[in-house]
């Protein structure tokens, strides 16, 4: 609703897709509002790298088949849904074909768990980010909702190397994830 009342264009990103849950959602509730943007997920598909803190490595691994089978029989067509496989560190580079299209970024769901995982996902997102932009953070408040953990510690670096860039908090959701709305600095 945000994105629509703002009339905010652009892309929608998740990292970190697992089975498709949210994915979906964000699928159906795009189209429902209209609004002109395509969906691209994200994930290694391999489940979690080397772990920290209270994850387990391998966990949360889906098959993309899989994946993209529970998307299509959630929301139809997957015709506007675009698939980049691989490690974050690996895919988010400026070369990869499969990045060909991408807009200007409308909504980031950022559910990568990990630290290392958090970092290249933010690395990739600074050019890609507008004035108004929602970055989701699925497990802000993991690992006790430590600031020198997880997405919060990749954040806050991020944040420090890129002072132009300031997340102004939106919305929590659950018991562990933060929203922010994106302002670039003039």
């Amino acid at each position: 609703n945000y994105t629509k009342k703002c009339e905010l264009t652009g892309d929608y990103l998740e990292f970190g897709v697992y089975q498709g849950r949210t994915f979906s959602a964000a699928c159906f509730l795009g189209r429902d509002r209209k609004l002109d943007m395509h969906f691209w997920a994200f994930d290694s598909f391999e489940g979690l790298p080397n772990t920290e803190g209270e994850f387990v490595a391998g966990a949360y691994k889906f098959s993309q088949d899989s994946f993209l089978q529970n998307v299509k029989k959630c929301v139809g067509h997957i015709s506007d849904v675009h698939l980049v496989p691989g490690w974050f560190s690996e895919s988010l580079v400026p070369n990869n074909y499969f990045l060909n299209g991408l807009k200007p970024v409308a909504i980031a769901w950022v559910d990568c768990d990990l630290y290392e995982s958090t970092k290249p996902v933010l690395e990739f997102l600074t050019n890609r980010v507008q004035d108004g932009s929602l970055k989701y953070f699925d497990d802000w408040f993991c690992f006790k909702g430590r600031p020198d953990c997880g997405e919060q510690r990749a954040c806050a670096e991020w944040l420090q190397k890129n002072p132009q860039i300031q997340l102004m908090p939106y919305a929590k959701f659950g018991w562990h994830g933060q929203s922010f709305i994106v302002h670039l600095k003039k």
